[in-house]
C-alpha cells in the first residue's frame, strides 16, 4: 500500500510547470484548474506547451465550426443538385442517395470524444446570460434562463390604447403621496406617524373593498397565497372598516395593515374588467401601499403585515408590467432581508398554533414564488435554502399524492438545484449534467388532483366556476414543467439550429431540439385549452403569456431557419394558435408590453409563412430579433429575406 500523503505534503506541493511559466495561480491539483481550462490537462504538472502552440480545445472548436460551415454548404449544393436532377430525370441522383454515417460526422464524433476525454465531459454552457437592448441603446443583462418577453423594453405607447389606459397615465393622488411612494423602501426617518390619517380619504367604500378583495382571492390567491382569506377579513379588513365603514382614525391602526389592504385591493383591481381605468387605479392602490409602508420603514419596524404586503406586491409585479425587472430584483432583496429580520425562515413550531401557521404559510408562499421568479428571470434567489429550517405547511388536499401545495413544495427546490448547479455553476455545466438535472424534474410525480386531463375530461375538469381554482392549478403545474424544460434546453436549441440548419437532429444537441419543440407545442396547446374554459383567470395571469411568448418565438425561429424540417408544419400551426390567442386577449391584456409582444409575433408569423411557402430559410429575420447573439432587439423592420 502506498504511503498516505500528509496534509503538509499536499499543502506545499509545487505549482505545475505550465502555471509557473505563465505566472498563473495554480491550485496544485493534478491536473490543475488552469490546465483544464486551457485544454492541456495531459501535460500537467511537469510539461509545458511549446511556444506558439494552441490548446487542443481551441483547435477542436475551430474544427467544429469548419465542419458546421461545410455541412451547411453541402446542404445548399444538394438542394441545387436536386432541382437540377428533377428537371432532367425522374430518377434520384447517385450523390443524393441515403447514406450512412459519413466521414464528416465521424470526425465530428471523434472531436467530441476527444473533448470529453480531455475534460471528463464536454463543457458547453459557459454563458453570462442574455442581453436586452432598447431603441435608445440602453442595455440590461439577464440570466441564461430569462424568458423572452422579459427582453421587450419600454418605449412610446402603441396606437390603439386610449389615454387613460396607457402606462404613463397620470394618477389622481396628491403629490406628497407619490413622492413618499417613490422613497420606498428607504424613506427618511422624519415621516410623522400622524401621516397615516391622510390615507383615510383614499380608502375605497366598504362594498368596493369587499368586491376587490373577492377578486383578489378568486383570480390570484390560487397561484400564491401569502395571507389567508379568514385572517385578512378578521384582522385587516375589519381593522380598517369598523362597523363596515371606513375608520374615522387610523392612528391606532398600524400603517402596514393599511398597506396590505391597499395592495390586495390593487391586485384585485387588475381583474376588474368592468373598469376601463383598472390599470391606472390598480397602480394608485399600489402607490398608496408603498407610501403606507414608508410611515414605519420596514427596515426599522419589520412586521408580518409588512411582509404580507410586500408578498402581494411582488405578485402584483409578476402579473403587471409597472416596474422594470431591475426594480423587482431589488424588491425581492428587500423581501428576503425582511423575512430574515422576522425569522420567518427558521422553525416556527415553538410559537402559538395560529401564529405558527400564519408565518409558515407566509414564508413558503413567498419562497416558492421567489424560486420560480429566480428561474424565469435569470437572477439569484433572495433567500438561500441553506438558511431555511421552517416547516412546510400541510396540504389540505386529501387525495393520494397530495395536491397543488405538495407538488410546488417539491418542484421549486428542483428549480433551485437547476439554477445553482447549471446556470450559476462556477465552472459552467456540461450537457450531460444539464440532462441529469432535467431528468430530476421529470421524475417529480404530478399528483392526480392536478394532472392535465385527457381530451374527453377537459370539459369536466377545466370548465365551470367550481373548477376555476383547480383548473388553474392544473395548468400552472403542468405548464411550469414544460416551461422548465424549455428554458433548460433553449440555449442548446439555438446552437443546434444555428450550426446545423439543414438538419438540426444531426447535431449533438438534437435532444434539446426535440425537447424545445415538444414543450413549446404543449405549452401553447395547454394555453388554448385553459383560456377556452377559464378566460378571465388566464387573461390576468401574465406568466402564462410570458411562457407562451417564449414558446412561440422558439417555434417561429425553427421555421425561419429550418423551413424544410419535418416539424415545421406543426410549429407553424401552433404559431398561428399563439397569435390568435394574443389577438383575442389584447382587450383584456392592455399592458404596453403585451401589445409589443403581439406586434412581434405577428411579424414573426408573416415571415414564417413566407419561409414555409418558399421552403427557404429567412436567416436575416432571426438576426433582427437577436436570437443568435442573445441581444434581443425590437422586431420593427422586415429586411429583405435572404437564404
Amino acid at each position: 500500500m502506498p504511503p498516505m500523503q500528509t496534509a503538509s505534503q499536499s499543502t506545499h506541493r509545487k505549482a505545475c510547470k505550465e502555471c509557473r511559466r505563465l505566472r498563473l495561480g495554480c491550485d496544485r491539483e493534478v491536473p490543475c484548474y488552469n490546465c483544464k481550462r486551457r485544454g492541456c490537462s495531459a501535460i500537467c504538472p511537469d510539461g509545458t506547451l511549446e511556444k506558439g502552440a494552441r490548446s487542443r480545445s481551441t483547435i477542436i472548436v475551430e474544427l467544429q465550426e469548419t465542419i458546421a460551415e461545410l455541412r451547411n454548404r453541402n446542404y445548399l449544393l444538394e438542394e441545387a443538385l436536386k432541382e437540377l436532377q428533377t428537371s432532367v430525370s425522374t430518377e434520384q441522383h447517385p450523390l443524393l442517395r441515403d447514406k450512412k454515417l459519413g466521414k464528416t460526422d465521424q470526425v465530428s464524433q471523434h472531436l467530441q470524444s476527444l473533448q470529453a476525454g480531455e475534460d471528463g465531459d464536454e463543457e458547453v454552457l459557459d454563458a453570462l446570460g442574455t442581453f436586452s437592448i432598447n431603441d435608445t441603446g440602453d442595455i440590461s443583462l439577464h440570466g441564461p434562463t430569462a424568458a423572452m418577453e422579459y427582453f421587450i423594453k419600454e418605449g412610446p405607447a402603441l396606437p390603439g390604447l386610449e389615454p387613460e389606459e396607457r402606462a404613463d397615465s397620470p394618477m389622481s393622488l396628491p403629490a406628497d403621496f407619490i413622492l413618499l411612494s417613490a422613497l420606498f423602501p428607504f424613506p427618511p426617518n422624519a415621516v410623522p406617524l400622524e401621516k397615516i390619517e391622510h390615507f383615510i380619504p383614499h380608502l375605497p367604500p366598504f362594498k368596493t373593498a369587499v368586491h376587490l378583495v373577492e377578486l383578489y382571492f378568486t383570480h390570484f390567491a390560487w397561484c400564491s397565497n401569502p395571507i389567508t382569506k379568514s385572517f385578512f377579513m378578521s384582522n385587516i379588513l375589519a381593522e380598517c372598516y369598523p362597523a363596515e365603514e371606513p375608520a374615522a382614525s387610523l392612528v391606532r391602526t398600524h400603517s402596514h395593515i393599511a398597506s396590505t389592504l391597499f395592495m390586495v385591493c390593487g391586485l384585485g383591481m387588475v381583474a376588474d374588467f368592468q373598469n376601463k381605468r383598472r390599470f391606472v387605479e390598480a397602480e394608485e392602490y399600489h402607490t398608496l401601499a408603498r407610501a403606507a409602508l414608508c410611515i414605519c420603514p420596514v427596515y426599522e419596524y419589520p412586521t408580518v403585515y409588512a411582509a404580507q404586503s410586500m408578498a402581494v406586491m411582488l405578485l402584483y409585479h409578476m402579473c403587471t408590467e409597472k416596474r422594470s425587472n431591475a426594480y423587482v430584483l431589488a424588491l425581492w432583496g428587500v423581501m428576503g432581508r425582511l423575512c430574515e429580520a422576522l425569522g420567518l425562515n427558521y422553525d416556527q413550531s415553538k410559537l402559538k398554533k395560529g401564529c405558527t401557521e400564519l408565518r409558515e404559510q407566509l414564508f413558503w408562499e413567498s419562497s416558492n414564488l421567489d424560486s420560480w421568479q429566480a428561474f424565469v428571470s435569470g437572477r439569484p434567489k433572495s433567500i438561500s435554502s441553506k438558511v431555511i429550517s421552517c416547516r412546510k405547511p400541510p396540504d389540505p388536499e386529501t387525495a393520494p399524492g397530495g395536491g397543488w401545495i405538495t407538488w410546488k413544495h417539491i418542484f421549486t427546490p428542483a428549480l433551485d438545484r437547476v439554477v445553482e448547479r447549471a446556470f450559476r455553476a462556477e465552472k459552467g455545466a456540461t450537457y450531460s449534467q444539464i440532462q441529469q438535472l432535467e431528468q430530476e424534474i421529470q421524475t417529480i410525480p404530478t399528483p392526480s388532483a392536478i394532472s392535465w386531463p385527457k381530451d374527453e375530461e377537459k370539459t369536466t375538469l377545466l370548465g365551470g366556476p367550481r373548477q376555476q381554482v383547480t383548473a388553474m392549478e392544473r395548468y400552472l403545474a403542468n405548464g411550469s414543467i414544460e416551461t422548465a424544460f424549455l428554458h433548460i434546453n433553449l440555449w442548446f436549441f439555438r446552437q443546434a439550429i444555428r450550426e446545423s440548419p439543414a438538419n438540426p437532429f444531426d447535431h449533438p444537441f438534437a435532444y434539446s431540439v426535440r425537447r424545445v419543440i415538444e414543450s413549446s407545442i404543449k405549452l401553447l396547446d395547454m394555453l388554448r385549452d385553459i383560456y377556452t374554459y377559464q378566460p378571465i383567470n388566464t387573461a390576468v395571469f401574465r406568466p402564462a403569456w410570458t411562457y407562451s411568448y417564449s414558446a412561440a418565438m422558439a417555434l417561429g425561429t425553427l421555421i425561419l431557419v429550418c423551413p424544410k424540417s419535418a416539424d415545421a408544419e406543426r410549429a407553424l400551426a401552433m404559431l398561428d394558435v399563439a397569435c390568435e390567442l394574443f389577438i383575442v386577449t389584447q382587450e383584456n391584456r392592455r399592458e404596453l408590453k403585451a401589445r409589443k409582444s403581439l406586434h412581434t409575433l405577428l411579424r414573426l408569423r408573416e415571415d414564417a409563412h413566407k419561409a414555409r411557402a418558399e421552403l427557404r430559410p429567412f436567416i436575416s429575420q432571426v438576426e433582427t430579433i437577436g436570437f443568435w447573439s442573445g441581444i434581443m432587439n425590437p422586431y420593427n423592420q422586415t429586411p429583405s429575406p435572404t437564404s
